[in-house]
Protein backbone atom coordinates (compact mmCIF):
# COMPACT_ATOMS: atom_id res chain seq x y z
CA UNK A 1 0.00 0.00 0.00
CA UNK A 2 1.25 3.63 -1.09
CA UNK A 3 1.99 5.84 1.77
CA UNK A 4 0.62 9.64 2.51
CA UNK A 5 3.48 11.82 0.94
CA UNK A 6 4.01 14.16 3.74
CA UNK A 7 2.53 17.66 2.28
CA UNK A 8 5.87 20.30 1.96
CA UNK A 9 5.50 23.86 3.30
CA UNK A 10 3.57 23.67 6.41
CA UNK A 11 4.92 25.72 8.93
CA UNK A 12 4.35 25.99 12.63
CA UNK A 13 1.33 27.63 13.85
CA UNK A 14 1.75 31.77 13.99
CA UNK A 15 0.16 33.21 17.27
CA UNK A 16 -0.64 37.12 17.78
CA UNK A 17 -1.23 38.17 20.99
CA UNK A 18 -0.30 41.56 21.91
CA UNK A 19 -2.52 43.43 20.01
CA UNK A 20 -1.24 46.81 19.18
CA UNK A 21 -4.13 49.24 17.94
CA UNK A 22 -4.02 50.86 14.21
CA UNK A 23 -1.34 51.56 12.20
CA UNK A 24 -2.75 53.33 9.35
CA UNK A 25 0.96 53.84 7.61
CA UNK A 26 2.73 52.63 4.54
CA UNK A 27 -0.90 51.61 3.44
CA UNK A 28 -1.80 48.53 2.56
CA UNK A 29 0.24 47.86 5.87
CA UNK A 30 2.32 44.62 4.30
CA UNK A 31 5.01 46.25 6.66
CA UNK A 32 3.12 46.83 10.37
CA UNK A 33 3.54 45.15 13.20
CA UNK A 34 1.77 42.00 12.99
CA UNK A 35 -0.64 42.88 16.09
CA UNK A 36 -1.67 45.96 14.31
CA UNK A 37 -4.96 46.90 12.56
CA UNK A 38 -5.54 48.90 9.48
CA UNK A 39 -8.65 49.43 10.52
CA UNK A 40 -10.69 48.85 13.56
CA UNK A 41 -12.93 51.16 15.13
CA UNK A 42 -14.25 50.67 19.17
CA UNK A 43 -11.59 48.57 20.61
CA UNK A 44 -9.57 49.76 23.40
CA UNK A 45 -6.35 48.88 24.93
CA UNK A 46 -8.14 48.99 28.96
CA UNK A 47 -6.90 44.87 28.34
CA UNK A 48 -3.70 45.12 26.89
CA UNK A 49 -1.93 42.85 25.52
CA UNK A 50 -5.30 41.76 24.42
CA UNK A 51 -7.76 44.06 22.77
CA UNK A 52 -11.36 44.54 23.94
CA UNK A 53 -14.72 46.13 23.04
CA UNK A 54 -14.70 50.33 24.72
CA UNK A 55 -16.91 51.00 27.38
CA UNK A 56 -20.36 52.04 26.29
CA UNK A 57 -21.85 56.05 26.68
CA UNK A 58 -24.87 57.41 27.97
CA UNK A 59 -26.78 60.63 27.20
CA UNK A 60 -27.69 63.29 29.77
CA UNK A 61 -30.81 63.30 30.42
CA UNK A 62 -32.96 65.51 27.46
CA UNK A 63 -31.52 67.94 25.16
CA UNK A 64 -32.99 70.92 25.68
CA UNK A 65 -33.08 72.69 21.97
CA UNK A 66 -31.66 70.33 18.79
CA UNK A 67 -28.75 72.90 18.11
CA UNK A 68 -25.38 71.72 18.49
CA UNK A 69 -23.57 72.43 21.67
CA UNK A 70 -20.40 74.76 20.61
CA UNK A 71 -18.86 75.10 24.28
CA UNK A 72 -18.28 72.04 27.45
CA UNK A 73 -16.79 73.55 30.59
CA UNK A 74 -16.75 72.38 34.06
CA UNK A 75 -17.11 74.52 36.90
CA UNK A 76 -14.12 74.27 40.18
CA UNK A 77 -14.09 70.53 38.92
CA UNK A 78 -17.87 69.60 39.83
CA UNK A 79 -20.38 71.03 37.38
CA UNK A 80 -21.02 70.46 33.90
CA UNK A 81 -21.99 73.30 31.54
CA UNK A 82 -23.03 73.58 28.16
CA UNK A 83 -23.30 76.51 25.57
CA UNK A 84 -25.29 75.56 22.30
CA UNK A 85 -26.05 76.97 19.13
CA UNK A 86 -29.13 78.86 19.88
CA UNK A 87 -26.88 81.21 22.04
CA UNK A 88 -28.20 79.35 25.58
CA UNK A 89 -26.07 78.26 28.39
CA UNK A 90 -27.45 75.22 30.74
CA UNK A 91 -25.89 73.50 33.40
CA UNK A 92 -26.26 69.62 34.35
CA UNK A 93 -27.91 69.69 38.03
CA UNK A 94 -27.59 65.49 38.39
CA UNK A 95 -30.85 65.17 36.36
CA UNK A 96 -31.51 67.72 34.29
CA UNK A 97 -30.07 70.75 32.94
CA UNK A 98 -31.30 73.84 34.00
CA UNK A 99 -31.11 76.91 31.93
CA UNK A 100 -28.47 80.07 32.93
CA UNK A 101 -28.65 82.38 30.35
CA UNK A 102 -29.63 82.87 26.80
CA UNK A 103 -28.65 84.96 23.55
CA UNK A 104 -25.53 84.68 23.57
CA UNK A 105 -23.15 84.47 20.32
CA UNK A 106 -22.39 81.43 18.89
CA UNK A 107 -20.24 81.76 15.74
CA UNK A 108 -17.39 80.22 17.02
CA UNK A 109 -16.50 77.37 20.04
CA UNK A 110 -15.84 78.60 23.24
CA UNK A 111 -13.09 77.90 25.82
CA UNK A 112 -13.29 77.89 29.40
CA UNK A 113 -11.02 78.31 32.32
CA UNK A 114 -11.47 78.46 36.05
CA UNK A 115 -10.07 80.56 38.48
CA UNK A 116 -9.48 79.88 42.08
CA UNK A 117 -9.54 82.69 44.20
CA UNK A 118 -8.17 84.04 47.65
CA UNK A 119 -10.66 84.61 50.45
CA UNK A 120 -11.37 88.10 49.02
CA UNK A 121 -11.60 87.14 45.85
CA UNK A 122 -14.11 84.45 44.43
CA UNK A 123 -14.15 81.55 42.20
CA UNK A 124 -14.43 81.73 38.65
CA UNK A 125 -15.48 80.18 35.61
CA UNK A 126 -14.60 82.36 33.15
CA UNK A 127 -16.08 81.68 28.99
CA UNK A 128 -15.18 83.26 25.89
CA UNK A 129 -15.54 82.67 21.82
CA UNK A 130 -13.11 86.51 21.22
CA UNK A 131 -17.14 87.95 20.86
CA UNK A 132 -18.76 86.71 23.98
CA UNK A 133 -16.97 86.91 26.99
CA UNK A 134 -18.31 86.02 30.44
CA UNK A 135 -17.64 84.49 33.49
CA UNK A 136 -20.33 82.46 36.47
CA UNK A 137 -19.56 82.85 39.99
CA UNK A 138 -21.43 80.12 41.82
CA UNK A 139 -22.64 76.59 40.67
CA UNK A 140 -25.79 77.11 38.39
CA UNK A 141 -24.77 81.13 39.12
CA UNK A 142 -25.57 84.43 37.48
CA UNK A 143 -23.67 84.78 34.20
CA UNK A 144 -21.97 88.61 33.79
CA UNK A 145 -19.64 89.92 31.76
CA UNK A 146 -15.98 89.67 32.48
CA UNK A 147 -15.09 93.14 33.87
CA UNK A 148 -12.49 95.02 31.63
CA UNK A 149 -11.42 92.72 30.10
CA UNK A 150 -10.79 93.70 26.42
CA UNK A 151 -12.25 92.45 23.91
CA UNK A 152 -12.17 89.84 21.22
CA UNK A 153 -10.00 87.64 23.26
CA UNK A 154 -10.93 83.79 22.32
CA UNK A 155 -8.24 81.83 24.19
CA UNK A 156 -8.21 82.22 27.68
CA UNK A 157 -6.02 79.77 30.47
CA UNK A 158 -4.94 80.28 34.26
CA UNK A 159 -1.35 80.30 35.12
CA UNK A 160 0.35 80.79 38.44
CA UNK A 161 -2.59 83.09 40.11
CA UNK A 162 -3.22 85.12 36.92
CA UNK A 163 -5.30 84.72 33.63
CA UNK A 164 -3.86 85.28 30.53
CA UNK A 165 -6.22 86.05 27.26
CA UNK A 166 -5.05 86.14 23.96
CA UNK A 167 -6.29 87.29 20.38
CA UNK A 168 -7.49 90.66 21.11
CA UNK A 169 -5.94 93.35 19.01
CA UNK A 170 -6.61 96.87 20.25
CA UNK A 171 -10.63 96.11 20.54
CA UNK A 172 -10.22 93.51 17.14
CA UNK A 173 -11.18 90.26 17.24
CA UNK A 174 -8.59 87.24 16.98
CA UNK A 175 -4.88 89.41 16.94
CA UNK A 176 -1.98 88.91 18.09
CA UNK A 177 -1.99 90.20 21.52
CA UNK A 178 -1.47 88.34 24.70
CA UNK A 179 -3.15 89.99 27.96
CA UNK A 180 -2.94 89.16 31.56
CA UNK A 181 -5.10 90.24 34.57
CA UNK A 182 -3.94 91.54 37.97
CA UNK A 183 -2.35 89.49 40.10
CA UNK A 184 -4.55 87.51 41.93
CA UNK A 185 -7.68 89.35 40.65
CA UNK A 186 -9.41 88.49 37.48
CA UNK A 187 -11.43 91.16 37.09
CA UNK A 188 -8.87 93.83 36.65
CA UNK A 189 -7.19 93.55 33.15
CA UNK A 190 -5.84 97.15 32.54
CA UNK A 191 -3.91 98.84 35.48
CA UNK A 192 -6.34 102.18 36.83
CA UNK A 193 -9.34 101.00 35.75
CA UNK A 194 -11.16 100.88 38.14
CA UNK A 195 -8.92 103.78 40.23
CA UNK A 196 -9.10 101.34 43.14
CA UNK A 197 -7.10 98.57 41.23
CA UNK A 198 -3.70 99.99 40.04
CA UNK A 199 -2.54 96.49 39.78
CA UNK A 200 0.33 95.27 37.21
CA UNK A 201 -2.29 93.61 34.68
CA UNK A 202 -0.87 94.33 31.28
CA UNK A 203 -0.23 92.87 27.60
CA UNK A 204 2.02 92.17 25.05
CA UNK A 205 2.50 91.49 21.39
CA UNK A 206 3.28 88.38 19.68
CA UNK A 207 5.09 89.24 16.56
CA UNK A 208 5.55 86.25 14.38
CA UNK A 209 7.37 85.95 10.91
CA UNK A 210 3.88 85.29 9.25
CA UNK A 211 2.21 87.49 11.75
CA UNK A 212 -0.28 85.26 12.79
CA UNK A 213 -2.89 85.63 14.99
CA UNK A 214 -3.16 83.43 17.94
CA UNK A 215 -4.64 80.51 18.25
CA UNK A 216 -4.38 78.75 21.79
CA UNK A 217 -3.19 79.30 25.13
CA UNK A 218 -2.21 76.34 27.18
CA UNK A 219 -0.69 76.51 30.86
CA UNK A 220 1.95 74.12 31.10
CA UNK A 221 3.53 73.01 34.35
CA UNK A 222 6.27 76.15 34.59
CA UNK A 223 5.16 78.44 31.58
CA UNK A 224 2.72 79.52 29.38
CA UNK A 225 2.60 78.12 25.84
CA UNK A 226 1.24 80.80 23.09
CA UNK A 227 0.67 78.96 19.27
CA UNK A 228 -0.66 80.52 16.09
CA UNK A 229 -1.37 77.93 13.63
CA UNK A 230 2.63 77.91 12.65
CA UNK A 231 4.28 78.92 15.87
CA UNK A 232 5.01 77.76 19.03
CA UNK A 233 6.01 80.14 21.78
CA UNK A 234 6.80 80.25 25.35
CA UNK A 235 5.87 83.44 27.97
CA UNK A 236 8.73 82.96 31.11
CA UNK A 237 8.99 84.91 34.07
CA UNK A 238 8.19 85.89 37.49
CA UNK A 239 4.29 85.18 38.54
CA UNK A 240 4.16 88.07 40.25
CA UNK A 241 6.30 90.47 38.53
CA UNK A 242 5.35 91.04 34.76
CA UNK A 243 8.37 92.98 33.94
CA UNK A 244 9.99 89.32 33.58
CA UNK A 245 7.78 88.08 30.98
CA UNK A 246 9.24 87.23 28.11
CA UNK A 247 8.47 85.62 25.11
CA UNK A 248 11.08 82.58 23.15
CA UNK A 249 9.74 80.94 19.83
CA UNK A 250 10.36 77.76 20.19
CA UNK A 251 9.17 76.84 16.37
CA UNK A 252 7.85 78.50 13.58
CA UNK A 253 6.82 75.53 11.69
CA UNK A 254 4.20 74.35 13.91
CA UNK A 255 1.27 75.14 15.72
CA UNK A 256 -1.96 74.79 17.19
CA UNK A 257 -5.40 75.09 14.96
CA UNK A 258 -8.00 76.11 18.12
CA UNK A 259 -8.18 76.54 21.41
CA UNK A 260 -9.44 73.78 21.87
CA UNK A 261 -7.21 71.32 20.44
CA UNK A 262 -4.75 71.29 22.89
CA UNK A 263 -4.28 69.50 26.16
CA UNK A 264 -2.24 68.51 28.98
CA UNK A 265 -1.20 65.02 29.44
CA UNK A 266 -1.16 62.87 32.30
CA UNK A 267 2.85 62.79 32.04
CA UNK A 268 2.50 66.61 32.21
CA UNK A 269 3.44 67.11 28.59
CA UNK A 270 1.47 68.82 25.97
CA UNK A 271 -0.62 67.28 23.03
CA UNK A 272 -1.97 69.45 20.48
CA UNK A 273 -3.28 69.01 16.94
CA UNK A 274 -1.78 70.94 14.08
CA UNK A 275 -2.03 70.75 10.31
CA UNK A 276 0.85 68.82 9.82
CA UNK A 277 0.58 66.49 12.38
CA UNK A 278 -0.45 65.46 16.41
CA UNK A 279 2.68 66.47 18.50
CA UNK A 280 3.81 65.98 21.76
CA UNK A 281 6.01 68.96 23.74
CA UNK A 282 7.83 68.31 26.47
CA UNK A 283 8.89 72.15 26.63
CA UNK A 284 12.12 73.75 25.43
CA UNK A 285 12.67 71.52 22.78
CA UNK A 286 10.98 71.32 19.32
CA UNK A 287 7.70 69.36 19.51
CA UNK A 288 7.78 65.67 17.94
CA UNK A 289 5.04 63.99 16.22
CA UNK A 290 7.02 60.10 16.27
CA UNK A 291 4.23 58.43 18.59
CA UNK A 292 1.09 59.44 16.47
CA UNK A 293 2.46 58.60 13.04
CA UNK A 294 0.20 55.52 13.07
CA UNK A 295 -2.65 57.83 12.96
CA UNK A 296 -1.14 60.50 10.58
CA UNK A 297 -3.86 59.10 7.83
CA UNK A 298 -6.27 61.17 9.69
CA UNK A 299 -4.31 64.72 10.21
CA UNK A 300 -3.75 64.50 6.24
CA UNK A 301 -7.43 63.93 5.16
CA UNK A 302 -8.45 66.79 8.10
CA UNK A 303 -10.88 69.82 6.64
CA UNK A 304 -8.79 72.44 7.75
CA UNK A 305 -11.08 75.22 7.65
CA UNK A 306 -13.04 73.33 10.35
CA UNK A 307 -12.93 75.27 13.99
CA UNK A 308 -13.98 71.97 15.70
CA UNK A 309 -10.51 69.98 15.91
CA UNK A 310 -10.07 69.82 20.04
CA UNK A 311 -7.94 67.69 22.27
CA UNK A 312 -9.09 66.00 26.20
CA UNK A 313 -7.69 63.86 28.41
CA UNK A 314 -8.83 61.35 31.16
CA UNK A 315 -5.54 61.03 33.36
CA UNK A 316 -5.36 57.87 31.25
CA UNK A 317 -6.00 58.22 27.61
CA UNK A 318 -5.41 61.31 24.84
CA UNK A 319 -8.75 61.99 23.21
CA UNK A 320 -8.87 63.67 19.62
CA UNK A 321 -11.52 64.69 17.42
CA UNK A 322 -10.19 65.63 14.15
CA UNK A 323 -13.04 66.61 11.18
CA UNK A 324 -12.69 64.50 8.93
CA UNK A 325 -12.68 65.48 4.03
CA UNK A 326 -15.49 68.25 4.03
CA UNK A 327 -16.91 67.65 7.17
CA UNK A 328 -18.14 70.43 10.27
CA UNK A 329 -17.51 67.86 12.89
CA UNK A 330 -15.57 64.60 13.56
CA UNK A 331 -17.55 61.48 13.56
CA UNK A 332 -14.86 59.86 15.43
CA UNK A 333 -12.54 59.98 18.45
CA UNK A 334 -8.82 58.85 18.20
CA UNK A 335 -7.47 57.28 21.36
CA UNK A 336 -4.21 57.33 22.43
CA UNK A 337 -3.33 55.08 25.49
CA UNK A 338 -0.38 57.15 26.82
CA UNK A 339 0.42 53.93 29.24
CA UNK A 340 1.17 51.19 26.44
CA UNK A 341 1.61 53.75 23.40
CA UNK A 342 -0.81 52.43 21.11
CA UNK A 343 -3.85 53.89 19.51
CA UNK A 344 -7.28 53.43 18.21
CA UNK A 345 -10.25 55.11 17.09
CA UNK A 346 -13.81 55.50 18.36
CA UNK A 347 -16.76 55.52 16.26
CA UNK A 348 -19.56 56.45 18.26
CA UNK A 349 -22.44 57.20 15.68
CA UNK A 350 -22.31 61.40 16.65
CA UNK A 351 -21.09 64.51 15.02
CA UNK A 352 -18.71 66.20 17.52
CA UNK A 353 -18.62 69.54 18.96
CA UNK A 354 -17.25 69.55 22.20
CA UNK A 355 -15.43 67.61 24.61
CA UNK A 356 -14.37 68.20 28.08
CA UNK A 357 -13.79 65.73 31.08
CA UNK A 358 -14.39 65.92 34.90
CA UNK A 359 -13.74 63.36 37.41
CA UNK A 360 -11.74 61.42 35.07
CA UNK A 361 -14.64 60.62 32.57
CA UNK A 362 -15.31 62.13 29.58
CA UNK A 363 -17.90 64.27 28.14
CA UNK A 364 -18.71 64.96 24.41
CA UNK A 365 -21.30 67.47 22.57
CA UNK A 366 -22.78 66.51 19.30
CA UNK A 367 -24.84 68.47 16.42
CA UNK A 368 -28.56 67.52 17.95
CA UNK A 369 -27.45 69.44 20.85
CA UNK A 370 -26.56 66.55 22.62
CA UNK A 371 -24.41 65.55 25.99
CA UNK A 372 -22.80 61.96 26.72
CA UNK A 373 -20.76 60.51 29.27
CA UNK A 374 -18.42 57.96 28.53
CA UNK A 375 -19.61 55.51 30.64
CA UNK A 376 -22.10 52.62 30.43
CA UNK A 377 -21.94 49.31 28.96
CA UNK A 378 -24.14 50.22 25.44
CA UNK A 379 -24.10 53.23 23.53
CA UNK A 380 -27.05 55.07 24.47
CA UNK A 381 -29.22 51.50 24.57
CA UNK A 382 -27.77 49.91 21.85
CA UNK A 383 -25.33 47.37 21.87
CA UNK A 384 -21.97 48.36 20.43
CA UNK A 385 -20.42 47.50 17.12
CA UNK A 386 -16.67 46.87 16.58
CA UNK A 387 -14.65 46.27 13.80
CA UNK A 388 -10.86 44.97 13.81
CA UNK A 389 -9.04 44.83 10.37
CA UNK A 390 -5.70 43.19 10.11
CA UNK A 391 -2.31 43.76 8.45
CA UNK A 392 -1.86 41.33 5.34
CA UNK A 393 -0.28 38.34 6.38
CA UNK A 394 2.37 37.21 3.98
CA UNK A 395 5.08 34.50 4.17
CA UNK A 396 8.60 34.73 4.16
CA UNK A 397 8.68 36.82 1.28
CA UNK A 398 6.23 38.69 0.11
CA UNK A 399 6.56 37.32 -3.47
CA UNK A 400 5.64 34.15 -1.99
CA UNK A 401 1.97 32.33 -2.13
CA UNK A 402 0.53 30.62 0.88
CA UNK A 403 -2.36 28.47 2.06
CA UNK A 404 -4.41 28.58 5.07
CA UNK A 405 -5.75 25.75 6.82
CA UNK A 406 -7.07 26.75 10.03
CA UNK A 407 -7.22 29.76 12.27
CA UNK A 408 -7.27 29.61 16.38
CA UNK A 409 -8.87 32.28 18.37
CA UNK A 410 -9.00 32.35 21.95
CA UNK A 411 -11.82 35.26 23.19
CA UNK A 412 -13.98 36.05 25.79
CA UNK A 413 -17.90 36.48 24.66
CA UNK A 414 -20.20 36.69 26.79
CA UNK A 415 -23.77 35.94 26.79
CA UNK A 416 -25.59 38.36 24.28
CA UNK A 417 -22.20 39.27 22.13
CA UNK A 418 -21.70 37.82 18.75
CA UNK A 419 -18.05 37.58 16.65
CA UNK A 420 -18.15 37.25 12.89
CA UNK A 421 -14.64 35.78 11.22
CA UNK A 422 -13.91 36.93 7.61
CA UNK A 423 -10.79 36.46 5.36
CA UNK A 424 -9.72 38.19 2.17
CA UNK A 425 -7.61 37.02 -0.07
CA UNK A 426 -6.20 40.90 -1.01
CA UNK A 427 -4.25 43.30 0.72
CA UNK A 428 -6.39 46.34 0.25
CA UNK A 429 -10.00 45.57 -1.47
CA UNK A 430 -13.01 45.89 0.91
CA UNK A 431 -14.99 43.82 -1.15
CA UNK A 432 -14.05 40.30 -1.18
CA UNK A 433 -13.95 39.01 2.56
CA UNK A 434 -15.69 35.99 2.82
CA UNK A 435 -17.26 34.40 6.22
CA UNK A 436 -15.25 31.82 8.01
CA UNK A 437 -16.52 31.07 11.15
CA UNK A 438 -19.06 32.81 13.72
CA UNK A 439 -18.17 32.23 17.70
CA UNK A 440 -21.32 31.71 19.55
CA UNK A 441 -21.18 32.75 23.35
CA UNK A 442 -19.90 31.45 26.13
CA UNK A 443 -19.69 32.48 30.09
CA UNK A 444 -15.83 31.00 30.00
CA UNK A 445 -13.00 32.09 27.72
CA UNK A 446 -13.18 29.67 24.79
CA UNK A 447 -10.43 28.61 22.04
CA UNK A 448 -12.46 28.31 18.88
CA UNK A 449 -11.07 27.00 15.66
CA UNK A 450 -11.72 27.95 12.17
CA UNK A 451 -11.46 25.20 9.28
CA UNK A 452 -10.85 27.56 6.35
CA UNK A 453 -12.01 25.98 3.10
CA UNK A 454 -8.95 25.61 0.61
CA UNK A 455 -10.77 27.55 -1.93
CA UNK A 456 -11.23 30.14 0.36
CA UNK A 457 -7.69 31.81 0.57
CA UNK A 458 -5.77 29.70 -1.50
CA UNK A 459 -2.47 30.29 -3.34
CA UNK A 460 -2.88 33.98 -2.16
CA UNK A 461 0.32 36.32 -1.66
CA UNK A 462 -1.52 37.36 0.96
CA UNK A 463 -4.56 36.94 4.05
CA UNK A 464 -6.77 39.34 6.20
CA UNK A 465 -8.85 38.47 9.03
CA UNK A 466 -11.53 40.81 9.48
CA UNK A 467 -13.63 40.35 13.03
CA UNK A 468 -17.06 42.22 13.33
CA UNK A 469 -18.93 42.05 16.87
CA UNK A 470 -21.51 43.05 18.24
CA UNK A 471 -21.73 44.02 22.11
CA UNK A 472 -18.36 42.91 24.27
CA UNK A 473 -16.15 40.46 23.76
CA UNK A 474 -12.32 40.49 23.85
CA UNK A 475 -9.86 39.21 21.96
CA UNK A 476 -6.70 37.09 23.51
CA UNK A 477 -4.82 35.03 20.60
CA UNK A 478 -5.28 35.23 17.06
CA UNK A 479 -3.49 31.64 15.49
CA UNK A 480 -3.27 30.55 11.68
CA UNK A 481 -1.99 27.48 10.33
CA UNK A 482 -0.05 28.47 6.92
CA UNK A 483 1.51 26.37 3.88
CA UNK A 484 3.94 28.57 2.09
CA UNK A 485 3.86 27.49 -1.68
CA UNK A 486 7.08 27.00 -3.82
CA UNK A 487 7.93 29.53 -6.06
CA UNK A 488 7.22 29.19 -9.86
Amino acid sequence: MALWKKISGIMKEIPVNKFTGIDRQNAPGLMIDEGASTYCKNLCASLYPAMTVRGGFTKLGTSPQANPIVGLGIYQGSQLHAINKSGSWYWWTGTAWAQISGAWDYSAPYCFCNFRGSPSNPNLMLVSNGVTQYWVTSTGGAVSAIPYLPPGNPCLDTQDDRVFAAGGNNGLTYGNVVSWCNYGAPQYWTPGVPSSAPGDAGSQNLETGRGNIVTCLKAGPSHLTIFTAYDLVEMWGQADNPSTFQLQTVSNQVGCVAQNACTIGPDGNEYFISYSGIYKYSGGVAPDKAFSLPVQYYIDNMNQTSAYSMAQNDGSNLYFAIPQGSNTYATNVLVYSTRYGIWYSYELGISITAMTVMNNILYIGDSSGNVYSLTGTTDSGSATASTWTSKPFGSGSLAQKQEWYNLYIVATLPSGSTLNVYLSPSADSASDFVLAGTLTASSLTQEARIIIPVATVANSNWVRVKLTGTGPYTIHEITRQVREMPFR
